[in-house]
């Protein structure tokens, strides 16, 4: 995979190697990657988040909760596999400059 970067992306990459927490470049993208990846994004309005706690609380008091094995099961089912291009077009990444290819193996 060939990656051209921003300006901006090159020295945020530059001061990460100065910390000596990463051996080469391609160790910085691959560990913010990994965290973007981990990292649910962050879409909701002011008090949003609130009112959806307060909502689940009270689905709790009213509906109990669900067995783990039985949820993992039911979420497994119901999950919804997202293309690569797809998850990659709403990537922060998207609009840093950054050209993302395949490496030809």
């Amino acid at each position: 995979m060939k990656l051209t970067l921003s300006p901006d992306a090159e020295q945020i990459i530059q001061e990460q190697l100065q910390t000596q927490r990463f051996s080469d470049p391609e160790a910085v993208v691959l560990a913010a990657l990994k965290n973007f990846a981990a990292t649910p994004p962050d879409e909701f309005e002011i008090g949003e988040m609130q009112s959806l706690l307060e909502e689940g609380e009270e689905s709790i008091k009213r509906e109990g909760t669900l067995d783990a094995e039985e949820a993992f099961i039911s979420g497994r089912a119901n999950r919804k596999v997202e293309p690569l291009g797809e998850f990659l077009r709403k990537s922060p990444l998207a609009d840093s400059g950054i050209e993302i290819q395949r490496k030809e193996k």
